[in-house]
């Protein structure tokens, strides 16, 4: 029997809303270092969707091997999500596993591991010529660093 897993990804912690196919729902929330945890409870039929955040690439490697498909999806271009009144994590989980049952998600093409570091690589780079490195890349690169070597 398959399950939709929705996952609202943050810095430190995820929301999971798990649908399963006669409608049955289950949430749960982890941190970020249960990643491995969650893992061991899904099934290879599952299909997962999960937002994009600076955390994504850390856990759609972890996740994919483990399931039959992992759709990511780009909160501003899905506008259920972005014009929701009721923003809560367990409300935005069980959206996404809901649209995910449904087919209805605008899934973002996900590059591979070499694409993505040559990409952050290149934002640092071209900052500190300029004599900058703005915060927010500070922080995607050193969490992204960071977390990689942890699950490694």
């Amino acid at each position: 029997m398959a399950r939709y897993v929705g996952v609202d990804l943050h810095r430190n912690q995820f929301t999971v809303c798990v649908i399963t196919e006669n409608g049955r729902e289950y949430r749960s929330a982890y941190r970020l270092e249960q990643l491995p945890r969650f893992v061991g409870k899904l099934r290879p039929t599952d299909e997962v969707a999960v937002e994009v955040t600076g955390n994504t690439r850390l856990f759609y490697d972890a996740v994919a091997p483990h399931v039959a498909k992992v759709v990511v999806v780009n909160p501003t271009q899905f506008r259920v999500i972005r014009d929701s009144v009721k923003k809560t994590d367990p409300h935005d989980a069980r959206t996404l596993a809901f649209y995910l049952s449904k087919d209805m998600l605008p899934e973002v093409r996900m590059k591979d591991k070499l694409h993505a570091q040559l990409v952050l690589q290149r934002q640092v780079v071209n900052n500190c010529r300029n004599g900058r490195v703005p915060s927010p890349v500070k922080r995607e690169g050193n969490g992204h660093f960071l977390r990689l070597s942890q699950f490694t």
